[in-house]
């Protein structure tokens, strides 16, 4: 039920908020997401989980880097650094790609990125992204490339190779 997985998306992403102001436009965000999900909510599960990763990272961009991801689009596959494609079996084109390279974004990766099966490529290299790569990016079977150098990435990388 896509209701549901607005709730528990919504919810993972609000447990792992640490920044005060973050967490107030999450929450606004969660409300939102949850009103329009009752009303005929449309956007993508890959949006949805997109939506998380935009939530996980100030926009030192002026605000223009996420400006065009808006949660009452029908699909993510218009918004700024992301790719899709269509895939058999699909009834909608998923996302494969995501290039946001040098865009002074300042945050973490959100586990919720693990939900983008066909995702392919992870291009985030030349920000300041901080924290260890999640452990639910390795459900994403599809990746083969993945560009996270010049930021402040900890931890193992097991699981890449």
């Amino acid at each position: 039920n896509k209701f549901i997985a607005t709730i528990f998306i919504c919810i993972s992403i609000l447990s792992k908020i640490k920044n005060p102001q973050q967490m107030m436009w999450s929450i606004s965000v969660f409300f939102l997401v949850l009103l329009n999900s009752h009303t005929g909510f449309s956007l993508t599960s890959d949006g949805l989980s997109l939506l998380s990763l935009k939530s996980a990272m100030d926009d030192g961009g002026g605000g223009t880097v996420f400006s065009g991801w808006n949660e009452n689009d029908d699909t993510p596959c218009t918004w700024t650094g992301i790719s899709c494609a269509n895939i058999s079996g699909s009834s909608e084109p998923r996302v494969v790609g995501i290039t946001l390279s040098c865009k002074n974004l300042r945050g973490y990766l959100p586990s919720e990125l693990g939900t983008l099966l066909y995702l392919r490529r992870l291009n985030l290299h030349g920000n300041n992204i901080y924290g260890s790569i999640p452990d639910p990016l390795f459900n994403a079977t599809s990746l083969h490339s993945i560009y996270l150098y010049d930021n402040n990435i900890s931890g193992s990388y097991r699981g890449l190779f």
